[in-house]
């Protein structure tokens, strides 16, 4: 009896656990993931926030049509690390066939080996998300962008620069988890 009602509760921890994850995290193949010690950071238009360990370099940019949060852990080796920058713009973003084409051909233009890329939802948005390869800075270069309608009138644009392929899906897994901490103000 105590051995099946062990096996009920592991099952059970399995189940929730697998439920808690995102659907980028889950196509990824990432555990959840959480930073401690971060602090939650506005955009200077107030659109957005983000939660950033307190020890990253985090600046602040806007204009007219955007506005947005650029960070990296600059503790670390580039090859080490990933650099986030979450943009809220003006304009209107229609993710259809048309987009999707126009993003893959600008990454293969850029000399970007398009690996992934997906329809689908974040945050409860549609959403539309790559990862490609190439080179810069005598590194291997991975590149993970991720926009997701707003509303009619804005979209973010999401991105994650990694160097090198040290730690590569853990990387990856934290850059998601950073960009997940996305909260919308409407």
């Amino acid at each position: 009896m105590k051995s099946i009602i062990s096996t009920l509760l592991l099952l059970s921890l399995f189940v929730t656990s697998c439920q808690q994850k995102s659907k980028l995290q889950k196509e990824f193949l990432c555990d959840t993931h959480r930073f401690n010690n971060t602090e939650t950071v506005a955009d200077f238009k107030n659109k957005f926030t983000l939660e950033i360990p307190k020890s990253w370099k985090t600046q602040l940019y806007f204009n007219t049509i955007q506005t947005q949060i650029m960070t990296a852990d600059t503790t670390k080796n580039l090859t080490n690390t990933f650099t986030i920058n979450v943009e809220y713009n003006s304009g209107t973003l229609e993710i259809n066939n048309e987009f999707t084409t126009k993003i893959l051909k600008d990454l293969e233009e850029n000399n970007l080996q398009v690996l992934k890329n997906k329809n689908d939802v974040f945050n409860e948005k549609p959403s539309f998300w790559t990862v490609s390869k190439g080179k810069k800075m005598n590194f291997d270069f991975y590149y993970f962008e991720l926009f997701v309608k707003q509303n009619n009138t804005h979209y973010f644009k999401l991105t994650s620069d990694i160097y090198g392929n040290e730690n590569l899906d853990e990387r990856f897994c934290e850059s998601i988890a950073l960009m997940e901490s996305l909260t919308m103000i409407e």
